[in-house]
């Protein structure tokens, strides 16, 4: 019984002088893959997926969707971004205290931001123009946010709040 070692192994033809034979293993050598070309030369670019560098725009597409949502026995239409909110609240009244510091951290940015925008809309009325530049504030904003969220969840709570 004479198996593929007895050959020369696989791939190499016993003899050099006979022509290459295509078999089991062994693909015609003109559709074998070229020396440094890609098997698949239009396939997925190396580097970040196209879906995260969009993901500040699906959320935000998501918080403004409308869906059916039971409030207090009753079915209502509202956006996720009040929904969330909701939430939000319910888990500071009756949560942790890491939960109430969260949404007074909130607070205090969205109050931030508010006075901010008042101050370049007067800015921008005293120039002539009206333009804001909302990309750049919105990206400000999510850094902030971000950073301070960050620094909430590495913060102990304090022994003098109560965590329930």
């Amino acid at each position: 019984m004479s198996n593929w070692k007895d050959k020369g192994g696989l791939g190499n033809n016993v003899d050099p002088d006979k022509p290459y034979k295509v078999g089991n293993k062994k693909p015609p050598l003109n559709t074998r893959f070229k020396p440094g070309q890609s098997g698949n030369p239009s396939g997925r670019p190396k580097g970040r997926s196209k879906d995260l560098d969009n993901f500040g725009d699906i959320l935000m597409k998501q918080m403004d969707k409308t869906v059916a949502a039971n409030l207090s026995g009753k079915t209502v239409n509202k956006k996720q971004g009040e929904l969330l909110a909701i939430q939000m609240m319910k888990a500071a009244i009756g949560g942790k205290a890491i939960d109430r510091r969260l949404l007074l951290q909130f607070i205090a940015e969205h109050e931030t931001r508010k006075v901010k925008h008042e101050e370049v809309q007067a800015k921008k009325a005293a120039e002539g123009s009206t333009e804001i530049d909302w990309d750049a504030e919105r990206e400000e904003l999510r850094q902030r946010l971000l950073a301070k969220t960050a620094d909430l969840l590495q913060l102990p709570a304090s022994p003098n709040e109560d965590d329930k």
